[in-house]
């Protein structure tokens, strides 16, 4: 039973959600089985450790009917049946959480029993709620319709045959435009997940219906429903990559998001990032300095907080973005800062890792190396580039032998891997190859200026190339040591 679905569920109540679940169980409107209740009674006693031994089946079924055979099946029973219950208590405490919910819910009843008096007084009540919103997401527009259709239904009965009493003053009009703003929201947003998606992993999806959408989109039919507009130019960031317009366009409305949901802003700061990343990679350098100043900003507005946590992914790029920049003194009060802010399961290897790098930028080489071997990766870019700052500490510190072996164990990985799209496996790719180039030059025979020259132009022409500012450098060095 350690692993049963019933104690997953026991798990996650907190005392206060433990407490009331008892009161749900007790209750003869919910259960009336007298084992259910002993069972649950039993389960709170071995909250929240419900340790080994004591929460077996035949265990449990000795505590409960002492002097009883044990009886499997009867025992499965009523451990499903409580688990039931359990499910239905959650799905109580979520209808719960939603005032509104519970109020349109309460519409309908009233309206299918024909309580017109109830059925209007909550229909005043629920649209004084809806007048009072601030937030105008999905959800809100999404109830708006779902009211407007139901007050359609409702005005359709009480004028049976005489649609011209009440035709001209529902705003018919709305109903059409509310379902369409909350599908709209919804669609651009998720389309926008799906290329994201697209451009981090090597994964295809079908997405004729919506790319057909947005060749007739008309942005100022939507002037009026900022989200709309916002996802549009947000998926336009990827669709017309190449049109910078439509970043600045959404750059000057980072400051006007107070009036968004708080997971929109996020989801803007978030795509506004992506872009810069893009146009990094493609040698649009100054690109850098605008994605410094979009974490400075979700940092200033507390926009970086995701499921009550930073995501380490987020607090490795500022790091790196600040580095870039050569703002190590942020950098390093920015890791100290934020460290607490990340899960626990991350929070340590990510924060190790920020030091590495700082360390790699301040040339203690030694040191970074030393920080590195603490490092433990599962994921598969940071294991990527966490590989990519070992071979470059190895080239610092002229460990050729290590530096040779690991580009070729490198090579392998990348090879094996399905997950890295094309265009981000050739930026590594090429970082094994003008890697083994650099240190020939550094450490061969009769190498002479023309030949680093050569290979310095080749770098600031390739568009593919992870850590080319690195390599640019680099290569200045040994044209020093020529001259």
């Amino acid at each position: 039973m350690v692993k049963s679905n019933l104690l997953e569920i026991f798990r996650k109540f907190s005392s206060k959600e433990l407490k009331e679940f008892g009161e749900y169980v007790r209750s003869p409107f919910f259960n009336k089985n007298q084992s259910i209740i002993k069972l649950y009674e039993y389960l709170k006693k071995q909250y929240p450790e419900f340790d080994g031994k004591k929460v077996e089946k035949e265990y449990l079924y000795m505590k409960l009917f002492p002097g009883s055979r044990y009886n499997d099946g009867f025992m499965r029973t009523i451990m499903f049946n409580l688990a039931q219950l359990a499910e239905d208590y959650i799905a109580y405490c979520n209808y719960k959480s939603n005032t509104f919910s519970v109020k349109r819910h309460l519409a309908v009843e009233l309206n299918s029993r024909d309580l017109r008096k109830l059925f209007e007084k909550n229909m005043r009540e629920i649209n004084s709620m809806l007048d009072k919103v601030d937030v105008k997401d999905g959800d809100f527009y999404y109830n708006r319709f779902y009211m407007e259709y139901e007050n359609l239904y409702y005005l359709s009965k009480l004028h049976f045959d005489k649609n011209e009493k009440f035709i001209y003053k529902t705003g018919i009009h709305n109903i059409f435009n509310h379902i369409t703003y909350f599908y709209l929201i919804r669609v651009l947003k998720f389309y926008l997940y799906v290329l994201n998606t697209k451009n981090i992993y090597k994964v295809d999806y079908k997405t004729d219906i919506i790319e057909d959408i947005l060749k007739g989109f008309k942005p100022a039919l939507y002037k009026d429903v900022p989200l709309i507009n916002i996802y549009y130019n947000l998926l336009m960031l990827y669709i017309k990559e190449e049109d910078e317009s439509y970043f600045f366009k959404l750059k000057g409305l980072t400051g006007k998001l107070d009036d968004l949901p708080y997971d929109e802003k996020v989801e803007t700061y978030i795509n506004l990032e992506n872009y810069c990343k893009r146009k990094i990679r493609y040698g649009k350098k100054n690109f850098a300095g605008e994605l410094f100043e979009i974490y400075k900003q979700e940092l200033e507005n507390k926009c970086y907080i995701i499921m009550g946590v930073m995501p380490h992914k987020l607090y490795k790029n500022i790091v790196d973005t600040a580095l870039r920049l050569n703002e190590i003194d942020w950098a390093q009060k920015f890791i100290e800062d934020y460290k607490k802010e990340m899960p626990e399961v991350h929070k340590e290897n990510t924060y190790l890792y920020c030091k590495g790098i700082i360390e790699f930028y301040l040339k203690n080489f030694e040191k970074a190396l030393e920080i590195m071997s603490k490092v433990k990766y599962d994921e598969i870019y940071h294991k990527a580039e966490m590989k990519c700052l070992i071979m470059a500490i190895y080239y610092e510190l002229n460990i050729e032998d290590t530096l040779l072996a690991s580009l070729d164990s490198f090579r392998h990985f990348l090879t094996n891997d399905k997950y890295i799209p094309d265009d981000r496996k050739l930026n590594y790719l090429n970082f094994i190859r003008f890697l083994k180039k650099l240190n020939n030059l550094k450490n061969g025979n009769n190498v002479n200026s023309a030949d680093i020259k050569l290979f310095k132009v080749s770098i600031e022409n390739d568009e593919h190339l992870h850590s080319k500012d690195w390599f640019i450098n680099k290569t200045s060095e040994l044209l020093q040591t020529t001259a």
